[in-house]
């Protein structure tokens, strides 16, 4: 037995990994800064059949104890005359107990292959044991392999047809088909929709894609340089982007007529270190980046840690800086904001054995959060001003109940109770209640889709039944009670055309819609007209050069707003507005308060979300409480809205939102309908989620009606309950004392048409981190105040979304959580797609590099991790500086080849705890599943920076490309 260090250098970076090895050279531990020790014990043929943590430092994996144990045993099975090959993989979940938890059997046939053509069948077993066959099939004859996937929640199968392997064809277990054609090179040159038809793509004379053409005629055009990389990009209206690059490849500078011009530098490392935004100069639409006329640039610049690569600080334009530190385990240890002078600290603790976060202490009165976690990594409590949280799991590791403790100091008691199917689709979410409050899913047993919510938040039962258009996935109509919601859709594209709304047959409101090439909306016509009470007005906004405004004139008037040095709007139009310290909004009152004047407190909960508002009114020369409302959340969804006193005032019903998911738009257009104890109304939605009617469930009155402009400010509003719903622009919450809409991240003031405080992704959200949904809110929408989102833009990846959705509804990814939140994960960990952030917010969902989950003999895993993961998933510890765990290792391969606009992804995820070996090649864990070839538009901007993998090997194994994601997540 010896002890050595494994040192991995690279971009500068050293970083040694003492590890124990046997005398016949098998790793058997591993040691890193911030963990236990990590154990390796194998079977007498040398595979490793278990790994762990040794949490009890006793030198040995005790399955009852509290040491973190995976363990995958493999064998050989007879059933009939056929034999398999079986794997099985099992964690100990509970602290103590020797009693193993099965997370998923594979079992893959050796023998009775070659009958009718069948060449492989793999058999999967989920947790619950809900069972997924997949079988392949060759046709030597006609060249052709069918691929045949049984899922247990649908009576359709998933069915794709290649020959001479190329895609042919696909139908998804909902029935959709899609058929692919190809020239006489074999490439791709159209797909076409069984509903909206034909998408074509043409190649150049060097095979290079030089335009595509969706199925109504739209065409996108592209060029490239003698390098063959993309140089301009001319959408259907003649708008150009264009792009210029540095000697070593790398976006130096994008400008054009379609976006605005911006220049990246690079450090020798690769990483950016400067963006140079510009907002004067001259040349912008020319075909070179102009020269000497560009004006001067608005600059952000980034600073690394020399020895790792961290993110040390982000500067702005004014030289304000946000500061980072780290832990040896480079797990982020503090962030030290710029306001204040820099004493503004929030310091973040982990647990040494487990690197999972179990403290967040800020420096000002910010409430501190705490964290314990189960054997399994779950999160166990959560204390934050709230009161203490205690989380539940069912035997399949789902959440059962969360029980909120208020009682010493906090702000409510409360027990939610989540359910599930135990038979048929066992695990499958079935719905949950809390007092006075109870909701139920309904699915559809052919295709497994999304069918409907029962609810009795007591004012008696109501359901809400949804319908899908045929050779579609999207919904058709929406039916609650006597309310009927219809859905239109262009017949060449996935737009909407007209949303109406009939209760008991009479006309409630019709919203119809004309696009122009781009998919843009050009018109909305609205049946019944409202009148505007509008009063006309022209305003100036002056922006400086961090894009705040130094100046709003109206009327010849001029406002001066004023901003903290961490961009947070402190004083506007006579308003005073202060911040916590995570950047959110506590407090609004006047500057100078006046007889009758109000001001507003708010409190937020460990996930972020706004659980307190208060009311108070200036009077006699002091502020008194007039009004004080609790909130209870199911994820970001607002369920409950009590009084000060804890009784429930107001419950909310939630059905599929823009997303067509429970929470992937954030809710947007997902608000079903709303009840005071005694009445029930009903929420009307346009499509772009906006609140137009609220009707009277029992007798379609019409309670309360608005109209909206394009960046949401009111034009019209009236009805008995106009004022006293809450609920408007974007489904969002509207606090009618301020004028502001809280998203969940963020205010949003309509009448500026912007953000009150900068984005917390930064440049990911956009490069003007006040700007709403890109300026373009007519067809956008923002889920929590994060991104925004075009359902349009983003269908290739939207049906990606909904197609793993269904597939995945019980996949162990963060264990029990939602179907649309797992698939979330997979696509945000596999090809960095953050749909609408619910990977940070629900149940303190975690991402993290695992550097120290993972063996040093698996090289590639280190070497993507220290490389790549610091830049992204550092990067979203110092913005959220969410919780860690060890769940799940996904990796991936994501190949978009430029010549054909072939998008190729292999979403491969592994279990961490589940079949976790390493094999002689160096892979870790067992794939579950494999995500093969995929529709791309190549006419929309995809840049995942994937360009160069060629192959599965290549992509994994050689160290020039870093573009495989390994990273653990799961809940938190």
């Amino acid at each position: 037995m010896r002890m050595d260090a494994a040192y991995n250098t690279i971009a500068g970076f050293v970083r040694g990994m003492p590890f124990l090895s046997s005398a016949d050279g098998r790793l058997i531990a591993t040691s890193a800064p911030g963990l236990a020790d990590t154990l390796y014990e194998y079977d007498e043929l040398g595979n490793m059949v278990r790994s762990g943590l040794d949490v009890n430092a006793n030198g040995v994996l005790d399955d009852g104890s509290s040491d973190r144990i995976q363990e995958s045993t493999t064998q050989y099975t007879s059933d009939g005359a056929d034999w398999w090959q079986e794997t099985t993989g099992k964690i100990f979940a509970v602290t103590g107990s020797s009693t193993p938890t099965t997370t998923g059997i594979q079992k893959t046939r050796l023998t009775g292959l070659g009958t009718n053509g069948l060449v492989n069948e793999t058999v999967s077993t989920d947790i619950n044991g809900n069972q997924t066959t997949a079988r392949t099939v060759i046709d030597p004859a006609t060249k052709t392999v069918t691929q045949t996937v049984d899922y247990p929640d649908a009576s359709f199968n998933e069915i794709t047809v290649t020959t001479n392997g190329l895609l042919q064809s696909r139908q998804s277990k909902t029935g959709v088909t899609t058929t692919f054609s190809y020239d006489g090179l074999g490439r791709r040159t159209g797909a076409t929709d069984s509903r909206t038809g034909t998408t074509v793509t043409h190649y150049n004379s060097l095979g290079q894609v030089d335009y595509v053409e969706d199925a109504a005629g739209s065409r996108t055009t592209f060029t490239y340089d003698a390098a063959g990389r993309r140089t301009t990009e001319t959408n259907a209206l003649g708008k150009t982007i264009r792009y210029a690059y540095n000697s070593l490849g790398q976006l130096a500078y994008k400008w054009g007529s379609a976006v605005e011009p911006v220049k990246f530098v690079y450090d020798a490392y690769g990483q950016m270190t400067q963006m140079h935004m510009y907002r004067n100069g001259s040349g912008w639409d020319g075909a070179e980046w102009p020269s000497g006329s560009t004006g001067d640039p608005d600059i952000t610049t980034w600073t690394y840690q020399p020895s790792t690569g961290l993110l040390t600080a982000k500067t702005d334009d004014e030289a304000k800086s946000t500061a980072y530190t780290y832990t040896a385990a480079n797990r982020l240890a503090t962030r030290t904001w710029a306001r204040d002078n820099g004493t503004l600290v929030t310091t973040y603790t982990y647990d040494l054995n487990t690197g999972e976060l179990t403290g967040i202490d800020y420096s000002d009165t910010t409430p501190d959060v705490a964290y314990a976690y189960t054997r399994a990594g779950q999160v166990y409590t959560v204390d934050d001003v709230v009161g203490t949280r205690t989380f539940a799991y069912n035997s399949a590791l789902q959440p059962v109940t969360e029980t909120i403790d208020g009682a010493s100091g906090g702000l409510y008691s409360k027990t939610i109770t989540r359910t599930y199917e135990t038979s048929g689709v066992v695990g499958r979410p079935t719905g949950l209640s809390l007092t006075g409050y109870s909701v139920a899913y309904g699915y559809e047993p052919s295709t497994g889709r999304f069918a409907g919510v029962t609810w009795n938040t007591g004012a008696g039962e109501k359901t809400a039944t949804y319908a899908y258009v045929a050779d579609s996935d999207f919904v058709d109509t929406l039916t609650m009670e006597n309310l009927v919601t219809d859905f239109v859709y262009e017949p060449n594209r996935d737009l909407k055309t007209q949303v109406r709304h009939t209760f008991g047959g009479a006309d409630i409101a019709q919203y119809d819609y004309t696009y122009t090439a781009l998919g843009q909306r050009k018109t909305m016509d609205l049946t019944p007209d409202l009148p505007d009470t509008l009063v006309e007005a022209t305003t100036t906004y002056t922006p400086d050069n961090l894009n705040q405004y130094d100046a709003i004139e109206t009327g010849g008037v001029t406002d001066n707003p004023v901003y903290d040095d961490d961009g947070n709007l402190t004083h506007q139009q006579g308003m005073v507005y202060a911040w916590n310290g995570e950047n959110r909004l506590i407090s609004v009152e006047p500057e100078t308060p006046t007889e009758g004047n109000t001001k507003l407190a708010f409190v937020y909960d460990y996930m972020g979300r706004r659980v307190k508002k208060s009311v108070y009114t200036f009077s006699a020369g002091s502020y008194q409480l007039s009004a004080a409302s609790l909130f209870v959340y199911d994820g970001w969804n607002l369920i409950q809205e009590l009084d000060g006193t804890g009784a429930v005032q107001k419950s909310y019903v939630w059905g599929l939102d823009l997303s067509q998911s429970l929470q992937g738009a954030g809710g947007v257009g997902g608000l079903l309908a709303m009840t005071d104890g005694v009445n029930t109304y009903l929420y009307c939605h346009d499509a772009n989620g906006n609140v137009g009617r609220m009707v009277s469930a029992a007798d379609g009155t019409v309670a309360a009606a608005y109209e909206y402009a394009p960046f949401g400010g009111l034009i019209h509003k009236s009805g008995a309950m106009a004022d006293e719903n809450v609920f408007r622009f974007s489904t969002k919450y509207f606090d009618g004392e301020s004028g502001l809409y809280y998203y969940g991240y963020r205010y949003y003031e309509p009448e500026m048409g912007r953000w009150m405080s900068r984005d917390p992704l930064g440049e990911e959200g956009g490069y003007n981190l006040y700007g709403f949904v890109g300026n373009d809110a007519v067809n956008d929408y923002d889920p929590y105040g994060l991104r925004s989102i075009n359902s349009y833009k983003e269908e290739f990846m939207s049906m990606l979304l909904l197609d793993m959705k269904r597939k995945y509804y019980n996949t162990y990814i963060g264990p029990g959580f939602s179907d649309s939140l797992k698939s979330r994960a997979i696509l945000f960990c596999a090809a960095g797609i953050d749909f609408d952030d619910t990977i940070w917010g629900f149940a303190k969902m975690g991402v993290k590099a695992v550097v120290n989950a993972i063996s040093s003999t698996t090289k590639p895993f280190v070497e993507y991790t220290l490389k790549k993961a610091r830049g992204i998933l550092q990067k979203q510890t110092a913005n959220k500086a969410r919780g860690f765990i060890y769940n799940t290792v996904i990796i991936k391969k994501y190949t978009k080849s430029e010549s054909d606009c072939k998008c190729n992804m292999t979403v491969k995820y592994y279990s961490d705890w589940d079949v976790f070996t390493v094999n002689i090649k160096g892979k870790v864990g067992k794939t579950v599943y494999e995500y093969g070839e995929t529709e791309c538009d190549c006419s929309e901007e995809f840049d995942y920076n994937f360009d160069g993998i060629t192959t599965w090997e290549e992509g994994f194994f050689n160290t020039e490309y870093i573009n495989n994601v390994n990273i653990s997540i799961g809940a938190k």
